[in-house]
């Protein structure tokens, strides 16, 4: 259950592969917390946390602006700590493995994802550099990507619409291979 802060509410459901995605069930990722307390500063966003996520699972976590979704993505990936309680990665507490294992286990869409110098073709192949020209194509016609995938991008991404660069790190996500692709606010 969740108790403090807004998040208003946590579903889970079964999440099938998509034709043309690779399941990497001998790296799949679950995901365990216990007993999670997260403060920032005086105020409390999460009291006893207790969330369970198997892979194949979508998870929605719901609330309003401010209410420490952002906060919950960031206790995932590492970024932060719990004031107290566990956050277990296949049985690991989720700090232990180094930060470039947790990293080739994460595909992060962030809300204000960085884009690097290069095309959009580019950004869309990072952390895939391998990938032909069919399956970026393949890749941003899934998220909705209304742009050429030919044009410079400028470091942290000038060029390219605010709302765009969403669709760039969603395009990017499944081509990376991560088993776990936290996303906020993609959209």
């Amino acid at each position: 259950g969740i108790r403090g802060g807004g998040v208003t509410g946590v579903q889970t459901c079964a999440l099938p592969i998509s034709a043309g995605e690779v399941a990497f069930q001998d790296e799949a990722v679950q995901l365990e917390m216990q007993g999670i307390q997260l403060r920032r500063g005086e105020n409390t966003i999460l009291e006893d946390l207790n969330l369970r996520v198997h892979p194949g699972e979508l998870v929605v976590i719901q609330g309003e602006s401010g209410s420490g979704k952002s906060s919950l993505l960031d206790l995932v990936v590492g970024f932060i700590p719990a004031q107290s309680g566990t956050v277990l990665w296949n049985g690991t507490e989720a700090g232990r493995p180094s930060l470039s294992s947790r990293r080739d286990h994460l595909a992060l869409v962030d809300q204000d994802p960085w884009l690097a110098t290069g095309t959009i073709a580019d950004a869309i192949r990072l952390g895939n550099p391998g990938a032909g020209n069919r399956h970026v194509q393949q890749s941003a016609f899934r998220p909705g990507l209304d742009l050429p995938l030919d044009p410079a991008v400028g470091d942290g991404g000038r060029g390219v619409p605010r709302g765009e660069r969403p669709r760039i790190a969603l395009a990017r996500a499944p081509r990376r291979g991560a088993p776990l692709r936290p996303l906020d606010e993609p959209a």
